[in-house]
């Protein structure tokens, strides 16, 4: 499972970014955590063995929040 983000800030003061990471821990969620300014960047996470892009039309969505 992961966590996909539409805009939010690193930390305070910051400006807002995309983010994508493996759900789990803290620990697990800041080690496969990826920073992106755009969806072009997002879309090539490495899901498993693929690029988030190859993979996105399969994915279940659990949750999505406005």
């Amino acid at each position: 499972m992961y966590c996909c983000f539409g805009r939010i800030s690193p930390t305070a003061g910051e400006a807002t970014k995309m983010m994508i990471c493996q759900a789990g821990s803290v620990e697990v969620n800041t080690r496969t955590e990826k920073w992106s300014d755009t969806a072009d960047e997002i879309v090539e996470y490495i899901v498993g063995s693929d690029r988030l892009r190859d993979v996105i039309t399969q994915v279940k969505v659990w949750e999505r929040t406005i």
